[in-house]
């Protein structure tokens, strides 16, 4: 699989990668994590109960998390705004 997870960033983002990262083809985007660290409910694309990363959503095939946000994220996290 091969996304461009700098694509859908947000302006204030950066990064000194710029291209398309390419995963082995077991590579799971998103993962159930331990509660306390980077979260869904954290992250800048956490959006009216779902995630609006249009890079997420290609994955997953919709914006719905499917666990609790507190305990999902995904390699497209970034802190949101909101919290920084």
């Amino acid at each position: 699989m091969t996304l461009n997870p700098w694509a859908g960033r947000s302006k204030n983002t950066t990064s000194v990668w710029k291209g398309p990262i390419s995963y082995p083809p077991d590579h799971k985007v998103g993962m159930v994590v331990p509660l306390g660290g980077s979260n869904c409910k954290k992250c800048e694309y956490w959006t009216g109960g779902q995630c609006v990363n249009e890079i997420f959503k290609k994955w997953n095939g919709s914006g719905k998390i499917p666990t609790s946000p507190d305990r999902y994220c995904c390699d497209l996290f970034e802190t949101s705004s909101k919290i920084k």
